[in-house]
């Protein structure tokens, strides 16, 4: 290689990696935007965390191949013996590697709080390695492959990824991410079939471009349908309060592997509102609360209903009709069609707060100065407080 064909392959990769890298960013903005309640979880700095250390699956592919690969590498100049390399030596190596950290990563931190961010962090993953083969890529062909690169080898390495991600999450969501030995067969399996898929994917330099973007649309398909899966069975997907039951079951078991949701506890205290417990309701709604680090007008009210029905005064009944008129009008219409369903008629919490709910909104305006200069005196009768 001559001097000026070394200086514009470095020249290349030197435009090239601030380019790749401001690429990744926006993909894991678009990860993160995937993934609802990614605040409440907390999600960015794992994000981030799994998206550095993948990183480190180049030096670990460079020691598989150094050592490992020849063992399994086929030397007969045929298609068959290029196919065999493709599928099984590049497509483990570079599946197995990525999955490495990502196990890693996931034993020790235990980061799952719902069982689809597990599809996330392996695509996280799957993000660096793309971003640094891209690099490579460049160094071989130019720039010109950048752009193509950028889209649909990352695409494939996130959904590669997201596959043995959805397979880790689905076996040890119950316990945040860890795995134990029983379970590392499953996990690997997973790896091998996607390192099939992915090899497969790179038998098209020899079957044609057809084949290529076939597998990789079957794989993003799969991806889709893995994610939707798990967000089936996620803590934050809205439950129906007649299984209220069974959403209070999956909440608390989701609530040890995060603890500091806000949104969690809030949805738990509402379902221990409809199974009438409300001493749970108002602990959980006092946790929340706190967690959440500061006043809401929203938990107030949850607070304040719980202790309600706990003792059922008219002082409380008074309470809850000021606190609801103070309420932003949206937060308002919110309340009055969700507590109908929390709160059933037939129950005597319910009938006052169906009552509560249908009030006009005039009921609330001779409260209004009242409540906000002094919340915790009671306030002095007024003719329309006599009328509820």
């Amino acid at each position: 290689m001559d001097v000026s064909s070394t200086l514009k392959t470095v020249l290349d990769v030197a435009i090239a990696v601030p380019l790749t890298l401001a690429t990744a960013l926006l993909w894991l903005l678009a990860l993160r935007r995937i993934v609802p309640f990614a605040r409440d979880k907390r999600l960015r700095s794992d994000l981030f965390i799994f998206f550095a250390c993948g990183f480190l699956s180049i030096p670990v592919i460079a020691a598989f191949n150094a050592t490992i690969a020849p063992i399994g590498y086929a030397r007969v100049a045929n298609l068959a013996g290029e196919v065999w390399n493709m599928v099984v030596v590049v497509g483990i190596a570079e599946e197995f590697s990525k999955w490495l950290i990502f196990a890693v990563l996931m034993q020790y931190l235990r980061p799952l709080r719902s069982p689809e961010d597990g599809v996330i962090l392996a695509a996280a993953v799957g993000l660096a390695f793309a971003t640094a083969e891209n690099v490579v890529y460049v160094g071989r062909y130019g720039l010109s492959v950048l752009m193509v690169r950028s889209f649909t080898g990352t695409v494939g390495h996130m959904t590669y990824g997201a596959l043995w991600g959805f397979v880790w999450s689905a076996i040890t969501w119950e316990t945040g991410g860890r795995i134990s030995r029983q379970q590392v067969p499953v996990a690997l399996s997973a790896v091998t079939g996607v390192a099939v898929l992915h090899g497969l994917y790179n038998t098209s330099v020899y079957f044609g471009l057809t084949v290529g973007v076939g597998v990789e649309f079957i794989v993003l398909l799969l991806s889709v349908h893995a994610y939707r899966h798990l967000m089936a069975h996620s803590p934050y997907r809205p439950y129906s309060y007649r299984r209220s039951r069974r959403a209070a079951t999956d909440l608390r078991t989701a609530l040890t592997n995060h603890p500091r949701s806000v949104v969690l506890r809030r949805r738990l205290g509402m379902h221990c509102l409809r199974l009438r417990d409300y001493a749970a309701a108002e602990q959980q709604f006092r946790r929340a609360q706190l967690q959440q680090g500061g006043s809401s007008v929203a938990l107030d009210f949850l607070i304040e209903l719980a202790v309600y029905a706990q003792n059922r005064t008219d002082e409380g009944t008074r309470r809850l009709r000021v606190m609801l008129g103070t309420m932003p009008a949206g937060m308002q219409r919110a309340f009055r069609r969700q507590l109908p369903e929390v709160l059933p008629g037939d129950d005597p919490v319910g009938l006052v707060v169906r009552g509560l709910v249908g009030v006009p909104r005039r009921w609330a305006l001779p409260y209004r100065g009242e409540w906000q200069s002094d919340r915790g005196a009671r306030p002095a009768t007024s003719p329309s407080a006599n009328r509820s």
